[in-house]
């Protein structure tokens, strides 16, 4: 297997974690680098190795020093099985790699590459929110196709403000590494997607453009209806199934997700007299 064709699992409880950074995520994704061709035992690393990869140049000491306290972070919570050696290096069981069961983000290390590559103060935030964006993808059938979470749910587990978000995903598009089919209104949520996935998600627009629209023009509804407005009963009735199955769905997230925050919404104000 070649380097550019490798894939990084990265486990959900990873880049969910908030204490887990895009740093200790990228270390996770370049150590897998030396672990993947081996078949079974112990292998050997040194923070130096993976500071080489990572950063492209021969590691300084602070660089060592942070990625070894990654490492030490790696291991303690369980993410592989291995220990410190005497000279400063870390054992790592190779047949428990990747050692925990459930979701992963699979991300191809190119990607994490080019975003490490850039000249940019925050970049570690951006491989987290790669991660985030491409592990939180729903399934369709065996295939992941897009996420529909929101912004404020990347902001917070990554822990910065909304806007900050709205910058870094602008710049992981640049990047290649997603692609986004945006909403166009404040309430409702953009689709991300993989980048490698773009031709498949554009046969999706035309048809969620199309529901997005008639999904704003009720939601924009239904904010009038709560300001007093009336409308004829038959789009009482558009406007009150659309609520019940946003409710649903954010019931389903918040149940899913259960820090993030997916409102429920008042539906007595779309009753009327019989």
């Amino acid at each position: 297997m070649q380097l550019s064709d490798f894939k990084v699992f990265v486990p959900s409880t990873m880049y969910k974690d908030k204490n887990f950074t895009g740093y200790d995520i990228s270390v996770y994704s370049y150590m897998s680098i030396f672990l993947f061709n081996k078949l079974y035992g112990m292998d050997y690393l040194y923070p130096g190795n993976i500071s080489f990869i990572m950063n492209h140049e021969l590691p300084t000491t602070s660089q060592k020093k942070r990625i070894k306290n990654s490492l030490e972070k790696i291991i303690n919570l369980n993410y592989v099985d291995g220990g410190v050696g005497e000279d400063g290096g870390y054992y790592i069981d190779v047949k428990c790699f990747p050692k925990l069961k459930g979701n992963y983000a699979v991300l191809p290390i190119m990607k994490i590459d080019n975003i490490l590559a850039l000249n940019y103060k925050f970049k570690y935030d951006l491989v987290k929110l790669y991660a985030l964006i491409i592990g939180s993808r729903r399934y369709d059938g065996a295939k992941r196709t897009y996420s529909e979470m929101t912004i404020d749910w990347f902001a917070e587990k990554i822990g910065v403000s909304d806007q900050t978000i709205t910058k870094y995903i602008k710049i992981l598009e640049e990047q290649e590494c997603i692609c986004v089919i945006r909403s166009g209104v404040v309430k409702e949520n953009n689709i991300y997607g993989a980048f490698e996935d773009k031709d498949m998600l554009s046969v999706l627009v035309p048809f969620q453009a199309e529901k997005m629209n008639n999904n704003r023009s009720l939601m924009q509804k239904y904010y009038w209806v709560q300001r007093g407005k009336t409308y004829p009963q038959e789009e009482m009735i558009q406007i009150r199934n659309y609520i019940e199955k946003k409710n649903k769905k954010h019931a389903a997230l918040q149940k899913e997700y259960p820090d993030g925050d997916y409102p429920q919404y008042d539906l007595s104000v779309l009753s009327w007299p019989n």
